[in-house]
């Protein structure tokens, strides 16, 4: 017995300590009112549905995509005077009114603030304005609160790994920022990679559950005075220990996706730990005692110690 203990010591942390969570390979993403999914191996979005309206205007431009600790998901629309939180349903696109964020004036003929969100594993919602420069903190009661007037950094999209936020440039500022949640300010973890003169309309971005930051490049609108409209937006991943982006290769899809902008990119929700070195690995994931697994390969061991025991009575 006591040999069987020895062993048992030394394997089941061995078990325990096996990479539980397989990489993700799927995503959502929202063009204008539209709900895709996107396979990240073939990069083939999917069309799943449109969210409907709201009285008698359309939920459109859908911005900041995110899904909340709870698996929720959740967007802002960004066309309607309200501007608010609206949540997706992941099989029909459909998109229910949740409260609006009063956060006062965008800019232009539509009041746009160009949102990008986030949730951090405390259940606060982070939103920035790519217009205004602005970022506010959405606690669970739908209560919003301006966290900074000024950012210091033209932001495009949010993201969080735990409860540090990330900050994606654009617009001639093709940067990668760590944000200050307490401040609001973002602080420069480093450039793209892609020339400044490259136009990105704006950076969705989304943490699988092995860590990896995945992004998509979205062209659309183009540069002001441009009448060059790019098909397709990019899938990226990104470093975020040093901002440098990876491009994948264009997104395609049904044409009702060509030319229209992809505004927003959700994979699901990260595990809530710290992030980790930035290579694109994250941190590693145990395997419970319990879980079918471990049981399974702890059981096969057992069997064998059993047999080789009998062999050798």
């Amino acid at each position: 017995m006591r040999t069987l203990a020895c062993i048992l010591a030394a394997v089941v942390p061995v078990v325990a300590s096996m990479p539980a969570a397989h990489a993700q390979s799927t995503a959502y993403a929202t063009a204008f009112d539209d709900l895709y999914s996107i396979n990240l191996n073939t990069r083939q979005a999917t069309y799943i549905g449109s969210a409907g309206n709201y009285g008698n205007q359309p939920f459109g431009y859908l911005k900041g995509l995110a899904f909340d600790p709870n698996q929720t998901l959740y967007a802002i629309s960004d066309s309607l005077s309200q501007k608010p939180l609206v949540s997706i349903n992941t099989t029909t696109g459909a998109a229910s009114f949740v409260a609006p964020l009063n956060v006062g004036s965008g800019t232009g003929q539509f009041n746009a603030h160009d949102f990008g969100a986030t949730f951090t594993c405390s259940g606060l919602m982070w939103v920035s304005s790519a217009t205004t420069n602005r970022l506010w903190r959405v606690d669970a009661a739908r209560v919003t609160q301006q966290v900074s007037n000024n950012t210091g950094a033209l932001i495009t999209g949010l993201v969080a790994r735990g409860e540090t936020l990330y900050a994606a440039g654009g617009r001639g500022n093709n940067n990668f920022y760590r944000v200050n949640t307490e401040t609001g300010v973002a602080e420069l973890v480093g450039p793209f990679g892609i020339p400044n003169s490259t136009w990105i309309s704006s950076v969705s971005m989304s943490f699988d559950n092995q860590g990896t930051l995945w992004a998509v490049i979205n062209y659309v609108p183009p540069s002001p005075g441009s009448n060059t409209v790019a098909d397709w937006a990019d899938l990226a991943r990104i470093n975020r220990n040093t901002g440098a982006v990876t491009i994948l290769g264009p997104i395609t899809g049904p044409e009702r996706l060509r030319q229209v902008g992809m505004h927003g990119f959700a994979l699901g929700v990260p595990p809530c730990t710290a992030p980790d070195g930035g290579n694109g690995g994250g941190s590693p994931t145990t395997l419970p005692v319990r879980s079918p697994l471990a049981l399974l390969l702890l059981g096969l061991f057992l069997a064998g110690f059993g047999a080789h025991r009998l062999r050798h009575r």
